[in-house]
């Protein structure tokens, strides 16, 4: 039996999906998730066709792979919005650009129109003080095992870009 109560529990996306709104991070969570699901969103077909571009402002910029597409998805442009605004769980994206451009094949992650941040592996562990700090910040209920990944990660972005 589990030592919390059902009521208690909390699915871990919705976990994620609070401390990233905590800490302002949305944006980048949106953009992020739109590239990794946009097949899932818009479905197989059409995913095949497009990739997501950008998302500023609540405009999302999509790449048509050709004219015919493109002519056909100004059609469908208020379902695409309600599809992709589903898949997010929240009204993002208020209205939607096409532009007709050559698709490449987009890494995971990240927008196929988007420079790409290298990310790098720190050299040294995180500062514990830091991650303790991170982990205060946490929402209650996480797995702490969980809970310490999330932190050290965290902890090892601030120490890389510590603009953030």
């Amino acid at each position: 039996m589990s030592r919390y109560r059902k009521s208690n529990r909390m699915g871990i996306g919705r976990i994620i999906r609070q401390w990233v709104k905590k800490n302002h991070w949305e944006p980048d969570f949106d953009e992020s998730l739109l590239s990794l699901k946009w097949s899932t969103f818009v479905g197989d077909r059409i995913g095949a066709h497009t990739r997501p571009r950008d998302l500023k402002g609540g405009v999302l910029t999509v790449i048509v792979g050709d004219s015919a597409w493109l002519n056909e998805l100004s059609y469908l442009r208020r379902e695409l919005i309600a599809k992709v605004n589903r898949g997010l769980g929240r009204r993002v994206v208020k209205e939607l650009r096409l532009l007709s451009g050559v698709l490449k094949p987009s890494p995971k992650g990240a927008f196929s129109g988007a420079p790409q941040k290298r990310v790098q592996t720190p050299q040294s562990p995180p500062d514990e003080a830091l991650v303790a700090q991170v982990l205060r910040e946490l929402p209650e209920g996480l797995d702490p095992e969980l809970a310490d990944v999330i932190a050290r990660a965290r902890a090892a972005q601030l120490t890389e870009d510590p603009e953030e």
